[in-house]
């Protein structure tokens, strides 16, 4: 079993990884990653400190934002390591 927040993190990534598929490009910096995490990081410090009660379908949302964001930055990383191997291959 997994929680809402985890499920929305590994769904995040996998819609991300087949919209990836198109023919568009996008890029994220480590900011806009940051700046995803800052929801499910308060949605954690709010139920941790009773503001609110858990709730499954804010938690999976933020997960989500999250998980697209990065799957995103993985994907670009891993994407410029093998096109610099291929630059210096062809010189």
């Amino acid at each position: 079993m997994v929680c809402a927040r985890c499920t929305g993190i590994y769904f995040g990534a996998l819609i991300t990884a087949f919209l990836n598929l198109l023919p568009v490009s996008i890029s994220i910096s480590k900011r806009l990653l940051f700046y995803s995490a800052i929801p499910m990081l308060l949605d954690v410090i709010f139920i941790s400190f009773g503001v609110y009660e858990y709730n499954k379908v804010i938690s999976f949302i933020t997960g989500n934002i999250f998980g697209a964001s990065l799957f995103i930055f993985i994907f670009e990383i891993i994407k410029d390591y093998f096109l610099e191997l291929t630059k210096e291959k062809n010189f």
